[in-house]
């Protein structure tokens, strides 16, 4: 049992059971006996303090008693607590021309990297051909990336509607993480925009490619959490474009110590 499944459980049962069972509060028989209900079995005692604890600590809850928990109203509005229980990610790519080489990696990478690691973060995760099958700009589309969390974007193969999406939502100040394939090296001005290499032919090249898409999903979960608890967006904001900067100078540190090493 995953620690983000218990999470999802237990906001569900704050946001919408408590007031359904007519309760006051809500304790840890009514966490255990919902997640048993629900079919989230397997998991340990510590599992369940550990989310109760990050709750608390996030604001999203407070306790008004031994083992007795609220949704913090004040603090964080019920839609801010349900953003934080349930983010939305969107994955983008070229629809066209989909037997080619560059999108057979890419649906490898979606299967075996991006989708995977998004639902262990707690991230509901849709590709773009599920919202238009052309991939063509129309209003779904435009809902869509107005109401995503997060844009991951493959731009080994990108087209005027990849570029148009991304500005979007570049231009609405949110978060997107751009990845392409090592073999089109050049597809990417960096200087311009942060993104990541990857080759899902070299073992070693999806493992470090995981552990970057980690750095940047705990980066753009900090950024959600402290944008939903603090009336100073731009402080928030702020502090996930530092953690970004972060990964990303290391990043650049190691490929120059391979070189050295060459």
């Amino acid at each position: 049992m995953k620690s983000s499944e218990i999470r999802n459980g237990l906001m569900e049962l704050f946001l919408t059971e408590k007031d359904k069972k007519g309760l006051d509060y809500i304790g840890w028989n009514d966490m255990e006996q919902y997640l048993s209900e629900h079919g989230m079995k397997g998991y340990t005692p510590g599992q369940l303090n550990g989310v109760v604890y990050r709750l608390k600590t996030s604001g999203v809850i407070k306790s008004i008693g031994k083992g007795k928990y609220v949704l913090t109203e004040n603090n964080v509005p019920t839609e801010n607590a349900r953003r934080i229980s349930n983010k939305k990610c969107l994955f983008i790519y070229n629809l066209h021309d989909k037997d080619n080489e560059v999108n057979k990696d890419t649906e490898l990478l979606y299967k075996y990297i991006v989708k995977p690691i998004c639902e262990e973060y707690g991230y509901t995760l849709t590709r773009i051909d599920e919202v238009s099958k052309s991939g063509n700009i129309g209003p779904e589309i435009l809902d869509t990336l107005r109401d995503t969390d997060l844009v991951i974007a493959d731009v080994s193969d990108i087209d005027i509607n990849i570029s148009f999406m991304l500005g979007y939502r570049s231009h609405m100040g949110e978060q997107n993480i751009y990845l392409y394939q090592k073999k089109h090296e050049f597809a990417v001005d960096k200087r311009v925009i942060s993104a990541y290499s990857y080759d899902v032919t070299d073992l070693e090249n999806v493992e470090e490619t995981k552990k970057r898409l980690i750095k940047n999903l705990k980066a753009v979960n900090t950024y959600i959490e402290s944008d939903c608890n603090s009336t100073k967006k731009g402080e928030s904001k702020y502090e996930s474009d530092i953690l970004s900067t972060i990964f990303s100078l290391k990043d650049d540190i190691s490929k120059l110590i391979e070189l050295n090493r060459k």
